[in-house]
């Protein structure tokens, strides 16, 4: 019989940079007894990319509106 792995997910907030600006962005984290964790989700990594790439270009309401984003899905889920 398998041995049934352990998982726990763990909200945290990032620190992204990009440009001359920064944001937070609460991801979560992942963490199994398998040699990649911990790690994110694909949306969380893709939602560190949107804000940081909306940094970069200054786009502080886009980079406001990726967070938002996050946050409502999160709240959705719940």
């Amino acid at each position: 019989m398998a041995k049934e792995e352990e998982v726990s997910v763990r909200s945290i907030l990032k620190f992204v940079r990009g440009g001359a600006f920064a944001a937070e962005v609460n991801v979560e984290i992942v963490e199994e007894e398998r040699s990649w964790a911990p790690y994110l989700s694909l949306e969380d990594a893709y939602k560190l990319d949107d804000v940081r790439d909306a940094l970069r270009a200054g786009d502080i309401n886009r980079a406001a509106g990726a967070r938002a984003d996050e946050q409502e899905a999160a709240d959705q889920a719940r």
